[in-house]
């Protein structure tokens, strides 16, 4: 039996997840944003 199984979360990581949506779907979720999080760039 082997008891070298590598771990999920030791795979690399290759970046975000880039996906389109509606001009007007992303100034809402803009508009909601609060406290320090308004203030960084969109």
């Amino acid at each position: 039996m082997n008891n070298e199984s590598k771990s999920v979360w030791a795979k690399p990581y290759y970046g975000g997840i880039e996906y389109e949506m509606p001009k007007l779907m992303a100034k809402e979720i803009l508009n909601e944003r609060k406290g320090a999080d308004k203030n960084m760039h969109p």
